[in-house]
């Protein structure tokens, strides 16, 4: 009769241990959960430059606080996670999100003749803001990216063309404009350097000649505010 003796090989041993101690061969520990929260931000956030993240274990099955920083435009930001049980629950971050770069040139953004702000993306995006930075509309192809990058261009450029009615170097002896109603319910504002802007019956700003300049259109939107209303007494 022949006896067959057993081996115990180092892999035998492995799933002998593995299966009398799940937990011990599924270990989840500090790692682990940074690594869970710093993956949500980058998918949920598209945050790439992740450091100084640090987990703590608090009471609970797998229970972790990790908090950590981002770096975008040379400004750290900081961010907070809550893992349990391998899952993260709750995660807090409050800082501006990167702007991927979009391929193709520069996003430009350029002033109508009625005083809207047209804004364009490379990829085809096109995004019309009016004179304050509000979206108008826009039109195919602007994602969620594109449209990020015309936001950011429309900011910039108000903040470089800032205007005021009060500010410094204005020519405090411009005339105001003229009322002029038209014969189909259209009416023009009128500038004493001919600038002119249009509105139809309805005083929407339809049009404004090319040499208007913004504070011109703006004094202009509010002097038809003011010929709607009527005189008051």
């Amino acid at each position: 009769m022949i006896h067959i003796r057993p081996t115990h090989s180092p892999i035998g041993l492995l799933l002998i241990v593995a299966l009398a101690a799940p937990g011990a061969a599924l270990a989840y520990d500090n790692k682990d959960a940074i690594q869970s929260c710093e993956s949500r931000l980058r998918s949920d956030y598209g945050l790439m430059d992740l450091r100084e993240s640090r987990a703590e274990q608090i009471p609970g099955d797998k229970h972790y606080r990790v908090e950590g920083k981002t770096k975008i435009d040379g400004t750290k930001y900081p961010w907070r996670c809550e893992v349990d049980r391998r899952r993260v629950v709750d995660i807090r971050y409050h800082g501006p999100r990167p702007q991927r770069p979009i391929a193709g040139g520069s996003t430009e953004v350029r002033q109508m003749a009625s005083g809207d702000l047209d804004v364009r993306v490379p990829g085809g995006c096109r995004a019309i803001y009016d004179h304050r930075g509000n979206l108008i509309r826009h039109y195919r192809n602007c994602g969620t990216d594109e449209m990020r990058s015309a936001d950011q261009a429309i900011r910039e450029h108000l903040r470089q063309n800032r205007w005021d009615d009060d500010r410094p170097g204005r020519d405090d002896r411009e005339m105001p404009p003229q009322i002029l109603p038209g014969r189909h319910g259209e009416t023009r504002v009128l500038f004493e350097d001919d600038c002119q802007v249009i509105y139809d019956r309805s005083g929407r700003r339809t049009d404004a000649s090319p040499n208007c300049r913004n504070h011109q259109i703006i004094q202009a939107d509010r002097a038809m505010l003011r010929y709607q209303r009527g005189p008051r007494y």
